[in-house]
């Protein structure tokens, strides 16, 4: 089998920013053959769609970039974390469970922290 990963997805530490923190799982979704993904539950697609990009204008708005005012510069860092975002967010699906949904990444692992305080991605 291959060495998992045992680093967060940017998405999942993006989300740990915003109220789905608590909310964020190990999902197998449909198709997926029993491994699992980063999964978040939820009432609205929306409303999560909304609490990711705000977290995202949040995060680059307290890069180092951001303090000029106008004209900010978009770093390279920034674009690669737009970008990783954006793949992420491609690939969002939804099950759904009665009063709430489930939306899921089926190529964005669920990595936990361990006991010691270090992350290990959840099978």
């Amino acid at each position: 089998m291959p060495n998992e990963p045992t680093e967060k997805h940017v998405l999942q530490l993006l989300l740990e920013d915003t109220d789905y923190a608590e909310n964020m799982r190990s999902y197998s979704g449909r198709g997926m053959s029993g491994q699992t993904c980063l999964g978040v539950t939820g009432s609205s697609l929306g409303d999560f769609m909304s609490a990711v990009m705000g977290a995202f204008v949040q995060r680059c708005s307290d890069s180092p970039e951001a303090e000029g005012g106008e004209g900010v510069v978009v770093s390279e860092a920034t674009l690669d974390l737009g970008n990783a975002i954006a793949e992420a967010l491609g690939t969002v699906r939804t099950d759904n469970m009665g009063r709430d949904i489930i939306i899921y990444f089926p190529r964005v692992p669920f990595v936990e922290e361990d006991a010691g305080g270090g992350a290990s991605e959840e099978r």
